[in-house]
C-alpha cells in the first residue's frame, strides 16, 4: 500500500484517504412521509413546469405567425390562458380593440418573456388582415340595392 502524496484530481473528487460523507437519506416513516412527499413533490412540479411555460410562452406567437392558433386546453394546461386567449380570439375575430387592449394589459408580462415586439408588429398585421378581410366579405355580400345595407 502506497502512503506518499495522492494527485490532487483523486483530492478534489473525493478519493483521497477520507471517505466522501454519505448523502442524508431521510427514511419514511409514517408521521413524516405525507407532508414531506407533498412538499417536494410540489416543489419539483413547480421547477419542471416553469421551463416548459417559458418555451410555450416563445412558441404560442410564433406559431400564430404561421397560422396555427393554440387549443385554449394547452394554453390553460401550461397557465398562459390568461395572456394569450384575448390575443387569440382578437387575431381570429380581427379584432384591433380587443389585441390592443389585451396587448396593453399584458404588456410586462410580454416584455418580462421577450416576445413584445413580436406580438405587437407581427400578430397586429394579422389582426389587420383578418380585419381587412371582415369587412371585404360583408361588403361583397351586401350590395348597393338591398336597404338591409345601408
Amino acid at each position: 500500500m502506497k502512503t506518499g502524496p495522492q494527485p490532487a484530481v483523486a483530492i478534489v473528487l473525493g478519493f483521497g484517504r477520507h471517505k466522501p460523507a454519505k448523502p442524508a437519506v431521510r427514511r419514511l416513516t409514517p408521521g413524516r412521509n405525507a407532508l414531506g412527499l407533498q412538499r417536494l413533490n410540489t416543489t419539483a412540479t413547480n421547477y419542471l413546469l416553469d421551463p416548459l411555460r417559458l418555451v410555450m410562452a416563445h412558441l404560442v406567437p410564433v406559431n400564430m405567425m404561421l397560422g396555427r392558433m393554440p387549443l385554449p386546453q394547452a394554453l390553460a394546461q401550461h397557465g398562459l390562458e390568461d395572456q394569450y386567449a384575448g390575443i387569440v380570439a382578437a387575431v381570429k375575430k380581427g379584432d384591433l380593440r380587443r389585441f390592443e387592449d389585451t396587448l396593453l394589459r399584458h404588456r410586462q408580462y410580454f416584455l418580462g418573456a421577450g416576445v413584445y415586439i413580436l406580438i405587437q408588429q407581427n400578430l397586429r398585421n394579422l389582426v389587420m388582415r383578418a380585419l381587412f378581410r371582415r369587412v371585404y366579405v360583408g361588403a361583397a355580400t351586401c350590395s348597393l340595392s338591398h336597404a338591409s345595407c345601408a
